[in-house]
C-alpha cells in the first residue's frame, strides 16, 4: 500500500476540523504535495509560526491573502507560482465554509483577491530531435547505476510527457512490460491514464529495471554514492536537478522537466495533428491547455526563411 511522505496529506488521517486537511484530501496525491507546499509557503510569508495541520485557517482574511500575493511577487515568484498559492488558499477557505467555520461573505472576500495576469505567449522550450538524442546519450557515457537510472528516467519523461510529480509517484507495478505501457493512477484531477512507451524508451528502461530489482516500491529510486539502490522515491526537486544536470552535460543548455512535456506535446502535434489525442495522453481536461504547450511556432521562422531566400 502506498503511503505519503507527508503525514498531513494522508487521506486516512484527515483532521475533520482542519479545513486545510480536508481540502488536501480532495486532491490527487501529486496535487496534495504541491498544495501542501503552497500552504506552508503562505504561512512562512505571513510570518506565522505554525504548521499547516495546526493553524486556525478560519482566521485567515482578505488582507492576509492580499499580503501573500504582494510578498510573493516582491520575491520575484512567477505569476503561475503566485496563482498556485492563491488557489491553495481559496480551496482551504472554501472548505472552511463547508465545515461551518466561516460564512459565505468571508469566502467571497477571499475569492475577490485578483489572480496575477499571465502572459499569453508560449512558455519554455521544445527540444529538437538532435537535442533529445544528445540528452538521452548520457547513459552511453555514464554506465554507473546513477547514469543508467537517469537515462531511463529521461526516456520516460520524453516519451510520455508526464509531470515530474507523476514520475515520482510511479510504482514498479504500474508498468505493463508485455504491453509496453505505464499507468498513471490518480494523476492531476484524480484521473487515470495510460502512457505507451516507444521501443527505444523500453530499451533504455530495461537496464534500470534489471539493476533496480523486482522489489515493491517506486520505479525510480534513490541511489547511494556507492551505487546501492534504495527503494525510496525521488523527490520532485531531485527530478528537476537530474534533468538540468544531464542537459548541461549534454551541451543543450538549461531545460526543465516541463520542457520535456512541451517537447512531447509539440512533437506529437507535428506528427499527428490530433490535439484531442495529445490532450488525453498528457492528461489535460481542456484542449486549450494542450494548445499552450504547442511550441511549433518557434520552428516556423526557420521554415519561413527557406521559403524566400534573397
Amino acid at each position: 500500500m502506498r503511503t505519503s511522505t507527508l503525514r498531513a496529506v494522508n487521506t486516512s488521517e484527515v483532521q475533520k476540523d482542519n479545513p486545510a486537511s480536508v481540502y488536501l484530501a480532495t486532491l490527487a496525491p501529486t496535487g496534495r504535495r504541491s498544495m501542501y507546499s503552497q500552504l506552508k509557503l503562505a504561512l512562512k510569508v505571513l510570518g506565522i509560526r505554525s504548521t499547516v495541520e495546526r493553524y486556525h485557517w478560519a482566521t485567515l482574511g482578505y488582507a492576509q491573502i492580499v499580503t501573500v500575493r504582494a510578498k510573493l511577487l516582491e520575491q520575484g515568484r512567477s505569476p503561475h507560482s503566485v496563482n498556485l498559492a492563491l488557489a491553495a488558499l481559496r480551496g482551504t477557505m472554501q472548505c472552511a465554509f463547508h465545515l461551518g467555520l466561516v460564512d459565505a461573505d468571508c469566502v467571497l472576500r477571499v475569492k475577490a483577491v485578483r489572480r496575477v495576469a499571465v502572459a499569453s505567449g508560449p512558455r519554455g522550450r521544445s527540444l529538437t530531435p538532435v537535442e533529445v538524442r544528445k540528452l538521452l546519450s548520457c547513459g552511453k557515457n555514464d554506465r554507473t547505476p546513477i547514469g543508467i537510472r537517469d537515462t531511463a528516467l529521461l526516456a520516460v519523461l520524453v516519451c510520455t510527457g508526464m509531470r515530474r510529480a507523476e514520475l515520482c509517484a510511479l510504482y514498479i507495478d504500474d508498468y505493463d512490460i508485455a504491453r509496453g505501457e505505464l499507468v498513471i493512477h490518480r494523476a492531476k484531477g484524480n484521473r487515470e491514464r495510460i502512457c505507451p512507451l516507444s521501443k527505444g524508451a523500453r530499451q533504455l528502461l530495461a537496464p534500470w529495471l534489471s539493476l533496480r530489482g523486482k522489489g515493491t516500491g517506486p520505479m525510480f529510486c534513490r541511489i547511494r554514492k556507492a551505487g546501492t539502490v534504495i527503494l525510496q522515491s525521488l523527490s520532485t526537486q531531485s527530478i528537476y536537478d537530474i534533468v538540468q544536470h544531464r542537459a548541461e552535460s549534454a551541451g543543450i543548455g538549461t531545460i526543465t522537466p516541463h520542457d520535456l512535456r512541451r517537447t512531447f506535446v509539440t512533437t506529437l502535434l507535428s506528427s499527428t495533428g490530433d490535439i484531442n489525442l495529445v490532450r488525453g495522453l498528457v492528461g489535460h481536461s481542456d484542449v486549450k491547455t494542450t494548445a499552450r504547450y504547442d511550441l511549433r511556432i518557434h520552428d516556423a521562422q526557420k521554415q519561413i526563411e527557406q521559403l524566400v531566400q534573397f
